[in-house]
């Protein structure tokens, strides 16, 4: 999967029976450091647990693949854009992009942007 941008990180999250793939983090590219990307991004293990609990995937004992770009604005306010999605669970996916848009970074005065994967499973 190609990155999108100068200063894209693939960001590596303790979820809950996911696993997140993780490349080389360049402190340099991005105003973020990976102790403050790994800080903004702490809440989506609950968001992960919140959202996959009730879904039809996991009703259905599925294993889902969620990819998403985490657009950070020079504000610290996420916007994302799904590059994969489970076509046959889309209440799934919308509840993850309505609580992972919620989340906040520090505003930096430069805009910054995640590749964010979720591997899903009962």
């Amino acid at each position: 999967m190609a990155e999108r941008g100068p200063s894209s990180v693939w960001a590596a999250l303790p979820l809950l029976a996911a696993a997140c793939t993780s490349a080389a983090f360049d402190p340099e590219a991005s105003p973020y450091s990976q102790a403050e990307v790994n800080r903004s991004l702490a809440p989506v293990a609950q968001i992960e647990r919140g959202c996959y609990r009730d879904s039809l995937s996991r009703r259905e004992q599925r294993k889902v693949r969620l990819e998403l770009i985490a657009y950070v604005n020079e504000q610290g306010k996420v916007h994302l854009d799904p590059v994969v999605v489970d076509p046959s669970d889309p209440a799934l996916t919308e509840c993850v992009l309505d609580r992972l848009s919620q989340l906040q970074f520090a505003a930096k005065g430069r805009a910054d942007q995640f590749h964010l994967r979720f591997d899903l499973k009962p």
